[in-house]
């Protein structure tokens, strides 16, 4: 039950991971007036949602692994459910991690060539910031690049490996669940 639950968290994180991104990048490409009226608007909060989004899929894939492992080695201290033991500390980390960025950029208005006031985007200080801009660097290659491969590397051989120890050919759904929990650990390290 747990399992299929992180499933369709995953799903839902990953729907608005790609809504936010097609309001970020796509979206200002195909209409103008978006570009130019909403999108300075939206920028501030969009990149930052973007940013929270990312983390949670990628800390949800490695909660996925952490259930799946735990209820093949430990059945009983698996299935403990799937938001307050998950979902919950997942979203509490990518929104505190990503927190930050929610103070990289302002809307301000400006004039254009009709004299109308238009919205446009600027950097905050804080985010022209080198020191800033290190911290961002170095935190994302840890905490978004190696400690979540490595986590999810390590916890899908011994996953394999519990598999290959413990179980008959008769019980095809462990398998078959395992099997999807490294498809999607393949899939999320060769995306990322």
């Amino acid at each position: 039950q747990t399992f299929t639950n992180l499933i369709v968290w995953l799903a839902a994180i990953d729907s608005l991971f790609l809504v936010f991104v097609s309001l970020s990048f796509s979206l200002p490409s195909l209409s103008p007036l978006y570009k130019e009226k909403v999108f300075p608007l939206l920028l501030p909060s969009l990149l930052p949602l973007t940013s929270v989004t990312l983390s949670g899929s990628v800390y949800c894939v490695i909660a996925l692994a952490v259930e799946r492992y735990l209820h093949l080695s430990r059945p009983h201290a698996s299935n403990k459910g799937s938001f307050f033991g998950y979902i919950l500390p997942v979203l509490a980390f990518s929104v505190l991690y990503n927190g930050p960025k929610f103070f990289e950029f302002t809307t301000e208005y400006r004039q254009n060539e009709n004299r109308d006031m238009v919205p446009s985007v600027r950097a905050t200080e804080f985010r022209k910031n080198v020191d800033y801009s290190f911290y961002v660097l170095g935190s994302n290659f840890v905490f978004m690049g190696i400690l979540p491969f490595t986590l999810l590397i390590s916890l899908t051989i011994m996953i394999t490996n519990r598999v290959k120890q413990y179980f008959s050919s008769e019980e095809v759904s462990d398998k078959s669940m395992s099997l999807l929990l490294s498809i999607i650990v393949l899939v999320q390290l060769v995306c990322h």
